[in-house]
């Protein structure tokens, strides 16, 4: 059975998110663990678009 909510008077609505927000490119995506767990790769920016990266567990030096 559907439940509605409904606004009382006086309470405030959570602020609108700009639709932009919704396309714009992550700072980190989709990273996944290496079959040894020695490195995490992930899905970065690079100059616009997205690029592969890696990055050894426990140091915070990242290879494109």
């Amino acid at each position: 059975m559907p439940v509605s909510v409904r606004a009382q008077e006086g309470d405030e609505l959570p602020p609108i998110i700009p639709i932009q927000h919704f396309f714009d490119n992550p700072e980190i995506a989709g990273a996944q663990i290496s079959p040894n767990g020695q490195f995490v790769s992930f899905l970065k920016p690079y100059q616009d678009k997205l690029n592969v990266y890696v990055r050894e567990i426990g140091s915070s030096e990242e290879r494109r």
